[in-house]
């Protein structure tokens, strides 16, 4: 006992040593309001706590014998989980935290539109005769969309206030549907023309060429980056019967097929990975929405069968998938976890062809409705355990949602 009391100042001074190294050197100004705002009850006192003081006074009160060596030892086995966390988050496993409510956008014919979490305009840009694709990166910095014409195409990196900072030349057929590569520096997207299609990527620097990859009779589709950036999914194939998922390294080796028993998968609602990079999930045309493990393992349906299913889109936690499913009266949003339990229809208006967006922390999820009386068509703020109401709204031109910005606490 006498030897681990002697060592416990040695671990103190080691551990003091290092939190200082990585300590930030000043607390960001808006620490007080991000914590208020994240604290929702306030809870008595542990016995341990010690008497109320200023915090500039507290210390630990003092420990002896067996318990000042269980709390050294308590926060040594911290100390080396946070390194061994350190060391592991060298290459990107996890989703980013989930950050405060970003900016929507939304695409029509010729303009880019920004919304704010409440569905108001706030800024747009025009983007001559492309329409209908705008990314953001993974971290909510940057934003990526199509400007030019099909025979002309550029895809342009700007910021969130639309301020152009990189513009690059696509080839022509270029699919304005763009994945970002976890840290932001590349892109892949594909061309599809009248006789093929090719998956490419680019690098987000000025001047940079988009690169080909995959087999070039593959005619892949709709490129989604993993997020440890390891493998891109894709769709690949023509005839019913070989459009199938794919995953290829983003420099074009690897390639193997990972769907064998879904038929005629569907690369416009896009393909969505689960945060750990394990599995994918996707849609069909003829069977419903998929889920498969990105070496083509244990390959299942979501919902399919009987039911007709269309455009999953994965909650960022990746427990939950949004997707609209054809009922007796039309198209509804529907949700349920990955296994095809806890299936819920919340209230809202009839579904329309885009897609479906989770909002930054899974709290909502926004929609592109539609009204078969040929009005406006709708969209709206859904409540994903089906209890409150739906909050619709109305963008210009009829422009369909695209894309949830993410921002980081």
């Amino acid at each position: 006992m006498s030897d681990q009391r002697e060592s416990t100042p040695e671990i103190g001074r080691a551990l003091t040593a290092w939190l200082v190294d990585i300590a930030p050197d000043r607390e960001p100004t808006d620490l007080l309001d991000r914590v208020l705002e994240r604290t929702s009850s306030t809870r008595r006192r542990p016995s341990w706590w010690g008497p109320s003081r200023a915090l500039g006074a507290w210390s630990l009160p003092p420990l002896v014998g067996g318990r000042a060596v269980a709390l050294a030892g308590l926060v040594l086995l911290l100390a080396i989980a946070a390194l061994f966390a350190i060391g592991v988050g060298s290459r990107p496993q996890l989703p980013l935290p989930l950050g405060r409510p970003g900016l929507i956008v939304v695409g029509r014919d010729g303009v880019l539109e920004l919304l704010d979490s409440s569905g108001k305009s706030v800024r747009q840009v025009a983007t001559g005769e492309m329409s209908g694709g705008a990314f953001w990166s993974r971290d909510g910095s940057l934003l990526a969309h199509a400007d030019g014409s099909p025979t002309n195409p550029f895809l342009v990196i700007s910021g969130a206030d639309l301020v152009e900072h990189v513009r690059i030349r696509l080839p022509i057929g270029a699919v304005p549907a763009f994945s970002w590569s976890p840290d932001a520096r590349r892109i892949a997207f594909a061309t599809e023309t009248d006789t093929s299609s090719q998956t490419f990527v680019v690098d987000v620097a000025p001047g940079a060429v988009p690169v080909p990859i995959g087999e070039i009779g593959l005619h892949g589709l709709r490129p989604a980056w993993s997020p440890d950036g390891e493998w891109i999914a894709l769709r690949g194939g023509v005839e019913i019967d070989q459009q199938a998922l794919y995953v290829v390294r983003p420099d074009g080796s690897g390639l193997r097929r990972v769907s064998q028993a879904a038929r005629a998968v569907q690369p416009w609602c896009g393909f969505q990975w689960t945060p750990d990079g394990r599995s994918i999930v996707f849609e069909t045309a003829l069977n419903g929405v998929w889920i498969v493990d990105a070496d083509g393992g244990h390959e299942r349906v979501i919902l399919g069968g009987s039911e007709q299913a269309f455009c999953p889109a994965l909650s960022h936690d990746g427990k939950r998938v949004a997707m609209v499913v054809q009922g007796p009266t039309g198209l509804h949003l529907t949700l349920m976890a990955l296994d095809g339990s806890a299936r819920v229809q919340p209230p809202a208006p009839l579904a329309g062809n885009g897609v479906n967006l989770w909002s930054p922390d899974d709290r909502l999820v926004a929609m592109n409705g539609r009204d078969l009386t040929g009005g406006r068509q709708p969209r709206a703020f859904i409540d994903p355990s089906g209890i409150a109401p739906a909050r619709t709204f109305y963008v210009n031109g009829d422009a369909e949602l695209i894309d949830w910005q993410r921002l980081s606490p």
